[in-house]
C-alpha cells in the first residue's frame, strides 16, 4: 500500500526499526538517533551494516552471535527439584464459546528457558493472561513451584515468584502517567511506606540503582514514564520483574515487540541471566530467529494448541 500511495505521485515517510521493511518499500532512508539526524543514504546504495550502525552507534552483531559472546561471568545456579512452571490442560473459551487456548498443557523447569512459537492470534494472548492472573481460565490448572494459581489472581501470582513481562506493556504493565520510579517499584512500593505515606526520596534512590543495572535510561527517576522511549520502558518492566524475591518462573511475552536491535539484545541478556540464576522462563514470541537464538527448546502454537517441539539447536 505505502508503495502504491508513492507510485500515485504522493510522498510516503515510513517510521520504523525494521530494515528489511525499508530495503522493500523505500527509496531513501535517513537515520534518527538521540532526537538527530545522524545518517542519509540512497536505498539503491545503501550499506545495512553501516545503517544498523548509525541507529544504535555502535557494531551490532547478530543475535545467536551477540549472545554466545557474552561477557557475563555469573555462574549457573545448582538447577532445583521440580518444575518452575506447570500449565495442566489450561483451556479458555471466549464469550461466544470459541475455543482460543485448548488442552494447553507444558512444564518449564528451573533454569529452562521455553520458547513459544506460533503466528499472533492463536492462543498466546489469552495465555499470557491465564498465567499473568488476569483471565481465569474455561478448564485446567497452573502452577509456580508447587503452588497452583489457576484462580488466584495477579497479586497470589507475584507472591508466589511469577513474573510476568505481558505483550501490551502500556495497558496492563505500568501506568504511565506515574514517575520512572513508582513503575520500576509497583509490585513492591509497600518498602517505601511509612506510616501510610510513601517516602519518596529513599523509592528514588533504589529506583536510580535499579535503573543503572538494567541500562533504564532517563533523565531522573522522578520523570514521567510515558517519557521514556519504549525499549527503556520495556527494559524498566523487565527490571521489576527480574528482581522479584523470590523469581521462580518469569513469564515474558512478545518481550521485544518495537524495540530497536540493541534494545533486544539487552532484554534478552537479562532474560539468560534469570535463566542462569535459576528461573525457568516461558519465552512468548513470534520472531523465530529469536527463539532459536535464546531458548533451550521451542514448542508451536497453532489455533490453540501445541503442535510441535524441538530442541532450538
Amino acid at each position: 500500500i505505502c508503495r502504491r500511495v508513492a507510485d500515485s505521485g504522493r510522498a510516503v515517510i515510513l517510521v520504523t526499526h525494521k530494515l528489511a521493511e525499508i530495503a522493500k518499500v523505500a527509496d531513501s532512508v535517513a537515520v534518527l538517533r538521540t532526537g538527530r539526524l545522524v545518517a542519509k543514504a540512497d536505498m539503491k546504495t545503501a550499506d545495512m551494516g553501516a545503517l544498523v550502525h548509525a541507529m544504535v552507534g555502535r557494531e551490532v552483531k547478530p543475535l545467536d552471535v551477540a549472545l554466545g559472546d557474552s561477557t557475563d561471568a555469573e555462574a549457573k545456579a545448582p538447577t532445583r527439584p521440580g518444575f518452575a512452571l506447570v500449565c495442566d490442560g489450561l483451556t479458555v473459551q471466549d464469550r461466544h464459546g470459541a475455543t482460543r487456548l485448548d488442552n494447553f498443557t507444558l512444564e518449564v523447569r528451573p533454569g529452562e528457558i521455553v520458547g513459544l512459537a506460533g503466528v499472533e492470534g492463536n492462543g498466546q494472548s489469552e495465555l499470557g493472561m491465564v498465567l499473568a492472573g488476569l483471565l481465569a481460565p474455561t478448564e485446567g490448572r497452573y502452577f509456580i513451584g508447587d503452588t497452583e494459581l489457576t484462580h488466584a489472581g495477579a497479586a497470589a501470582v507475584t507472591a508466589a515468584g511469577g513474573g510476568i513481562v505481558p505483550e501490551d506493556r502500556h495497558a496492563v504493565a505500568c501506568v504511565t502517567a506515574m514517575s520512572v520510579a513508582e513503575n520500576m517499584y509497583l509490585n513492591k512500593l509497600d518498602r517505601f511506606t511509612r506510616f501510610g505515606l510513601l517516602q519518596r526520596r529513599a523509592l528514588n534512590e533504589a529506583a536510580e540503582v535499579q535503573m543503572k543495572e538494567f541500562d533504564v535510561r532517563a533523565a531522573g527517576p522522578e520523570v514521567a514514564f510515558s517519557g521514556l522511549s519504549g525499549g527503556n520502558q520495556q527494559k524498566a518492566v523487565l527490571g521489576r520483574e527480574l528482581t522479584l524475591d523470590p523469581l521462580v518462573a518469569l513469564v515474558a511475552a512478545q518481550p521485544t515487540r518495537g524495540l530497536d536491535v540493541s534494545a533486544v539484545e539487552a532484554v534478552y541478556r537479562q532474560i539468560r541471566a534469570a535463566a542462569r540464576r535459576g528461573v525457568g522462563v516461558l519465552l512468548i514470541s513470534s520472531e523465530l530467529d529469536a527463539l532459536i537464538a535464546v531458548a533451550d527448546r521451542i514448542t508451536v502454537l497453532y489455533r490453540g494448541r501445541l503442535v510441535g517441539e524441538r530442541p532450538a539447536a
